[in-house]
């Protein structure tokens, strides 16, 4: 059959009429398809869409687009220069519509949004596709699969409010996507970049199996921090910095919606900057390698874990609020960590260790390092709960309290710059329970050093709000209360000759039981068990409030504090403590005391041996009104405080001492307490060896607002004082000192002072001889003075009315007595001749030089030790003649 005829043939006909219909769809489809799509796609919203070239070939199932674009007022929202799409005629039959290749080049995409219609994908604003029906979700429905999905060389802008960035994709891959065969895994291949910063996802996942999976490795470089604070949207924090990441990641997602995730690999930030309220974080490189793991219920709350080594190698913390910043040359976290939030409650649980260069936390406000330390390492924290923490072992290197490592003045080029120091700290047993309860085991500092400075202006040194500048000292008041009678000056009393008013006794409390007493105080409570301070350490204290600077270093060879709780506050508190002064001295102390009871309670113990007595003039010329110019002292001190109560005693054995008044015109204001000099006194009480033996008693209600400790210490000198000399007498003297006095008497220049005054050496009237009962006197009065080389006597004879009455019974005596030898009777009218004073002077003179020749010559006693007086006639009636004694 010719053309012609198969032209004119029905079939002919038929056949040219589906040729011509299938050049019709082959021509016409790319046509309909590219306006179709441009029609919908301008429905959607963008102002402009443009296609050069729609291709579809219906037989061979390919389909491809060429130059894309589509426009909004703010410019290009989509391009796609070429689009590639093959896919199978076949699968459609079983309702499976099977891509055999996807490809897109050089594409662009924006994400933004619209003041008026939200959120929007190149341009197209997308209907909300949350909402299912239930019967949608159970209908059968078509199925998708992918052999490969390749995107080359695209860009993704997202350009929101809340934050903006590019996305490169230089190479995507996608293959065997296959709905119905929900176990298959796809997988995913990424090469790109976030604005400049390189991305790799190498991946699997199968997004239609129940449950859902991805599992892969991502690879980020140097990407933006910044753009997480964006993304999270967490207003309060802003981060800055470079990430880095390579970790393995892999996700599930269960059907009830449970999301569980885990990652292992390495995140490092460099330059992080992390700000949260006022509060600033920064370091050099924070490193992360572990694995980190958590799940996110479909309900409230979500649960962290991470496992491995978190590595900081420059933190710096400031916290402007609080006047302070932490800075760290190093520290690594190695452990586990798991934290779970549920509606109402957040959990943290944590197993590590943690280790540390070069930590110090500075007081901005005052320039002041805090707490400065080299190295530390904490073992075994473990974190069960909030309430419930526990840490094995604390050790810290070359640490400083309150440092200024700066020095701000010439003087302070040399001073002591840190008023803690330790070489060594290590800290055992670590918990922390309920919120309420800190408990140490053990805690011991080696090589420590402690300083403590008083300021001229009385401000303490590094703990001050500012250093005090240098001012002359002035005479400063009286506190009310003060634990420490030597670092207080004593305030200036109008009459310093009346003592005290002795404090008035406060009513006393009704007893709490025991429990209560135990349960008093904070919510908070401290316990530690036992403190060690070991290998050469010491306390300095520096006071340059005084006038005379004062500067003891004690060198602490065992320094032991045992049973610290500020809980149970009927629980003792163990002290122990012995160590030197300047090489020779010893000083030890050994007591119990209940620091947190109300009222306080103290038993203290305490030896001091060989201790140089001249720095103490720092606090006896402003207290007493004497320096001590030389001496020795050894001492036993008990304290005793009963509840508030004081009742203490202290023995003091003092050689060579030897004391100046401050100021000689102004009585010290001890003598004035003792009503006599102190210089007297302590001669008096100097043995042969030059040892001054003394017992002082100190009591008192330190409770009572008036109470003050240096004006009880001085009182308590002068009592004993004057109670160990006129002891000391009595007891020497025996029967014969019953009336031991203080009298005052007139020195050289016509000044009076006090002295003792012994009982006198009797005579008989108008004799000069010593009987034998004054003989005995007078030995012992010699023991006196030999044992105590220092002690000097003044011998002051007196003449008395009965003298003069006795020498003129004498005078007429001899008178008729020499009448009868001679015969020759006395003339009429003649009277005895009277006695002048000047004879009784003589008697009064005589009678001393004999009391003093005695003691010379009889005794040995030197005779520089004996001063005479100037004779006197006491006119008292029926007074019998005398040589007064006068120790000084």
């Amino acid at each position: 059959m010719n053309l012609r005829n198969f032209i004119k043939h029905p079939l002919g006909i038929v056949a040219i009429a589906l040729t011509l219909i299938a050049l019709v769809v082959l021509l016409g489809t790319p046509y309909v398809i590219k306006r179709e799509l441009n029609k919908w796609i301008a429905s959607h919203g963008p102002d402009v869409v443009k296609t050069d070239n729609v291709d579809f070939n219906p037989f061979t199932a390919r389909f491809s687009l060429h130059n894309l674009q589509v426009e909004i007022k703010r410019g290009q929202a989509l391009r796609i220069a070429k689009a590639h799409l093959n896919f199978s005629w076949a699968n459609l039959l079983k309702k499976r519509f099977y891509i055999k290749e996807v490809v897109l080049e050089d594409t662009y995409l924006l994400v933004d949004t619209q003041q008026d219609e939200g959120f929007r994908i190149a341009g197209l604003v997308l209907p909300d596709m949350t909402e299912s029906t239930a019967e949608k979700k159970s209908s059968p429905g078509w199925s998708v699969a992918i052999k490969r999905f390749e995107v080359i060389n695209s860009e993704i802008e997202y350009d929101t409010p809340q934050f903006s960035a590019t996305y490169h994709i230089d190479h995507y891959e996608l293959t065997d996507l296959k709905s119905w065969e929900k176990e298959q895994p796809i997988s995913v291949e990424l090469q790109g970049r976030i604005d400049e910063s390189p991305i790799h996802i190498d991946a699997e996942l199968t997004p239609f199996a129940k449950p859902s999976k991805f599992k892969g490795n991502l690879k980020l470089e140097q990407a933006e921090l910044s753009l997480i604070s964006k993304i999270t949207a967490i207003e309060s924090i802003a981060l800055d910095g470079k990430v880095d990441i390579d970790v393995n990641v892999e996700t599930v997602r269960q059907q009830d919606k449970l999301i569980n995730f885990s990652t292992e690999g390495k995140i490092s930030v460099g330059k992080l900057q992390l700000t949260y309220g006022d509060m600033a974080l920064t370091d050099d490189k924070v490193s992360w390698e572990g694995t980190i793991s958590g799940n996110k219920p479909p309900v409230e709350g979500y649960t962290l874990s991470g496992e491995g080594k978190l590595s900081l190698a420059s933190l710096g913390a400031s916290l402007p609020a609080q006047s302070m910043s932490v800075q760290t040359k190093g520290l690594q976290w190695q452990g586990s960590i798991n934290y779970e939030v549920q509606k109402d409650s957040q959990d943290i649980t944590m197993a590590a260790n943690l280790e540390g260069d070069g930590v110090t936390v500075v007081d901005t406000a005052r320039n002041i390092n805090l707490v400065d330390l080299k190295e530390v390492a904490v073992n075994t924290i473990d974190i069960q709960s909030l309430d419930d923490m526990s840490v094995a072992e604390i050790m810290v290197q070359k640490l400083a309290v309150f440092n200024r490592e700066a020095a701000e003045s010439a003087e302070q080029e040399t001073a002591q710059n840190a008023l803690l120091k330790a070489d060594n700290v290590n800290i055992k047993d670590i918990s922390y329970k309920d919120l309420t309860v800190l408990a140490v085991s053990d805690a011991t500092l080696n090589s420590f050093q402690a300083y403590l400075r008083r300021q001229k202006g009385g401000g303490w040194y590094l703990l001050d709000t500012a250093p005090v500048a240098d001012a002359p000292a002035v005479e400063p008041k009286k506190p009310v209360d003060e634990s420490e009678p030597v670092a207080e000056p004593k305030e200036k009393t109008a009459d310093k000759s009346e003592p005290a008013a002795k404090p008035e006794k406060p009513v006393a409390e009704p007893e709490r039981p025991a429990k209560e007493s135990e349960s008093a105080g904070t919510s908070f409570h401290f316990r530690l068990s036992q403190l060690h301070v070991e290998s050469d350490s010491s306390f300095q204290f520096v006071d340059e409030s005084n006038s005379r600077p004062f500067n003891l270093t004690l060198q602490v060879k065992e320094f032991q504090v045992s049973d610290i709780d500020t809980a149970d506050t009927a629980k003792p508190m163990q002290i122990k403590m012995n160590g030197t002064v300047e090489d020779y001295s010893k000083i030890n102390i050994d007591g119990t005391l209940l620091p947190f009871a109300k009222p306080l309670s103290v038993n203290v113990k305490g030896e001091i041996a060989a201790l140089r007595m001249p720095p103490l003039s720092s606090y006896s010329g402003q207290y007493m009104g004497y320096n001590i110019t030389k001496g020795q002292l050894d001492a036993e001190i008990n304290t005793n405080i009963d509840k508030g109560n004081l009742n203490g005693n202290a023995d003091l054995h003092m050689r060579n001492l030897n004391v100046v008044k401050v100021d000689p015109e102004k009585e010290p204001e001890i003598d004035a307490q003792m009503k006599r000099s102190l210089e007297s006194d302590l001669n008096m009480l100097r043995d042969k060896n030059d040892v001054v033996n003394l017992n002082i008693i100190l009591q008192g209600d330190i409770a009572n607002p008036q109470f003050n400790f240096q004006d009880a210490i001085n009182q308590a000198v002068a009592k004993a004082m004057t109670s160990a000399t006129v002891g000391f007498l009595k007891f020497a003297l025996g029967p014969v000192g019953a009336f031991i006095t203080v009298a005052e008497l007139a020195d050289k220049a016509g000044k009076k002072k006090a002295m003792i005054q012994l009982d006198p050496v009797q005579f008989r009237a108008a004799e000069i001889s010593l009987d034998e009962t004054a003989k005995q006197y007078l030995e012992k009065i010699a023991v006196i003075l030999e044992g105590r080389p220092k002690l000097k006597l003044e011998v002051c004879g007196k003449a008395v009315e009965n003298d003069r009455t006795a020498l003129l019974v004498k005078r007429e005596t001899v008178q008729k007595e020499s009448v009868k030898e001679t015969g020759v009777p006395q003339k009429a009218g003649t009277a005895v001749e009277a006695v002048p004073d000047t004879v009784l002077e003589d008697f009064a003179r005589e009678r001393a030089k004999l009391v003093k020749d005695a003691l010379v010559n009889d005794h040995g006693i030197s005779h520089d030790k004996i001063f005479l007086c100037l004779p006197a006639i006491d006119e008292t009636p029926d007074k019998s003649p005398s040589v007064e004694l006068f120790l000084d």
